[in-house]
């Protein structure tokens, strides 16, 4: 675990309003987020707005290379699969996703860094998770896929926290599933919830609104 730091001020290095509220961070990415967590761990400080939709449309998929594995993948959204290759942990997610996890309406596979995925905004980049399920039942899911060998890294702990603070602000209607060698029962978890959902539209997915990035503009 990441133990939590004091922010500490520095009147020398200030500039502009005291009370506007924007930060410039110095320091350690994780140490700054985790330290960041209890000032915007609020309702109204950290929430999940319309304007902020990724909404998956037919036609507006893009990748780079299509799958071509020999196993069908079933449910996907689009109708091309895009930037998944046909053998590895990765893949054998997707095809737990695909073929075996009962109640899914649809999924997609993510593509990193093309305009209509969906992402999350981290200390320093954005993060896009490796799939979005939506479920017969109205949940979302947002699953991320981590070999043992990158799991414990410091990039995967920040993205760990971000996903989990997005799918706490959603009352409900999203779940973050972060899963590590092949603990496919961890899906098949988070799919059984039913609690009462909120959808923003037929196939869309929000992500969160960022009032925290101005705080890492400085990192």
């Amino acid at each position: 675990d990441v133990p939590f730091r004091l922010l500490e001020p520095v009147p020398e290095l200030s500039c502009g309003d005291a009370d506007s509220g924007n930060l410039i961070v110095q320091g350690d990415n994780l140490h700054a987020l985790k330290a960041l967590l209890p000032r915007y761990a609020g309702p109204a400080a950290f929430s999940l707005r319309e304007e902020h939709a990724i909404t998956f449309e037919l036609g507006r998929y893009g990748y780079d290379v299509p799958y071509a594995g020999l196993l069908p993948l079933k449910r996907h959204f689009f109708p091309m699969i895009g930037n998944l290759k046909g053998i590895g942990e990765e893949f054998n997610c997707a095809e737990y996703i695909a073929n075996q996890l009962e109640g899914v309406d649809w999924w997609v596979r993510n593509v990193e860094k093309k305009p209509h995925s969906f992402w999350l905004q981290t200390a320093s980049d954005k993060f896009y998770p490796d799939f979005v399920i939506r479920m017969q039942n109205g949940l979302t899911l947002v699953v991320e896929y981590k070999g043992a060998h990158i799991a414990d890294g410091r990039d995967s702990k920040e993205k760990k926290l971000i996903g989990e603070l997005w799918a706490n602000r959603s009352d409900g209607t999203y779940r973050f599933v972060w899963v590590e060698n092949e603990q496919w029962h961890l899906i098949a978890e988070a799919a059984c919830s039913h609690q009462k959902n909120r959808l923003c539209g037929d196939a869309a997915v929000r992500t969160c609104t960022q009032q925290v990035q101005a705080c890492f503009d400085g990192l």
